[in-house]
């Protein structure tokens, strides 16, 4: 993935080392695997509630890095883009 990205993903989901991380906290065997419930969740293979962030970025653009993040219980969806504030890079909503 892009180096150079904070520590904290969006949401506190990740770090941007993979593109795509879900399954937050479950462990080695992760699959990465999301479903849509009637209920509006977004649970894995498992029933398990799964909240992650896909993140996408062009080599060497790091404040073109855009991510999305997903909360398991609600299935809510969020925008992010980097950007630097006093040149700390920040991944801010939008």
């Amino acid at each position: 993935m892009q180096a150079g990205f904070p520590a904290t993903g969006p949401d506190n989901f990740g770090t941007g080392i993979v593109n795509i991380d879900f399954d937050q906290g479950m462990g080695l065997g992760s699959q990465n695997y999301i479903m849509f419930m009637p209920d509006g969740s977004s649970q894995d293979t498992l029933g398990n509630f799964n909240s992650g962030v896909i993140y996408m970025s062009r080599t060497g653009d790091i404040y073109n890095s855009r991510a999305v993040s997903l909360f398991g219980t609600t299935g809510r969806v969020r925008g992010w883009r980097l950007n630097s504030n006093s040149g700390v890079k920040t991944w801010v909503q939008q």
